[in-house]
């Protein structure tokens, strides 16, 4: 049975080190901090593939490597042999993903396929990926061409990279859209008016106990509690997917921040 790795807008991007036209093992993540455009097109012999090569090759006022980096895929041996792309700096590289490995990866090829049969069963796609690694976007190649006008439309309406997320992103704070997609959100918002949510309130100690008290002076807000267990379990699993991941990047242990004379003001 065909597999093939199904990633939507907000999963995190696959990590991965592959041979690269300048790299014998270019390292994917360190191009984080800019938009980046991974494009598979399999073989630049097909005229969809060099149709997409030369309309972002036209665009070098978007990939200048501060706000996005071109990245092409090839599983063609032929591409390299004959010298049909090449890396353009800055903005243009090209990774020879002859043994199909970050394919694979991103569902360009199924993760059953045979060795030697990579140009039979790839699909060519677009992920279009943010600065901090995430995909925000994902568009298959059409045999008309239109994903390439689409592609560029939906690029030149980004913001810059400091302002992905909607805003200028101050560190330490992890800031992750789309972990829900629009879909989702709407189904949790019919389900909140449908149902109309409980009033909240707030907790307080009285006489030793903590107990829930209603002040609307104090705060008034209706919450709608989740109880279906299936749904209980696809918000779980966006968590699991999207979330997680990012946590797992970088920590920083439970600690104090005021501990040191620098630092006692905190």
């Amino acid at each position: 049975m065909t597999t093939r790795s199904r990633l939507a807008p907000g999963d995190p991007d696959p990590w991965f080190k592959q041979r690269s036209f300048a790299n014998p093992s270019y390292t994917f993540d360190t191009a984080a901090g800019r938009y980046i455009v991974l494009c598979f097109f399999g073989s630049a012999a097909d005229p969809n593939a060099r149709a997409a090569i030369e309309a972002v090759r036209r665009r070098g006022d978007l990939f200048d490597d501060h706000k996005f980096s071109f990245f092409g895929v090839s599983v063609d041996p032929a591409d390299e042999r004959e010298q049909r792309v090449a890396d353009s700096y800055p903005g243009y590289r090209f990774f020879w993903d002859f043994d199909g490995r970050v394919s694979r990866l991103f569902g360009a090829l199924p993760a059953d396929v045979a060795q030697g049969e990579g140009q039979l069963a790839f699909s060519r796609l677009w992920y279009v990926i943010d600065p901090t690694l995430r995909i925000m976007r994902v568009i298959p190649f059409a045999a008309d061409g239109r994903d390439i006008p689409a592609l560029l439309a939906y690029l030149d309406a980004l913001p810059p990279p400091a302002r992905f997320a909607g805003f200028e992103v101050q560190a330490p704070v992890l800031v992750l859209p789309n972990v829900f997609e629009p879909e989702f959100c709407a189904k949790l918002v019919g389900l909140y008016e449908a149902n109309g949510g409980t009033e909240s309130g707030f907790m307080r100690e009285v006489d030793g106990k903590t107990i829930a008290m209603q002040n609307h002076a104090h705060k008034r807000r209706r919450d709608y509690v989740i109880d279906d267990p299936n749904l209980i379990a696809e918000t779980q699993a966006r968590f699991m997917r999207r979330v997680v991941p990012e946590i797992r990047k970088g920590h920083f242990r439970a600690h104090r921040d005021n501990t040191t004379k620098g630092t006692a003001h905190r």
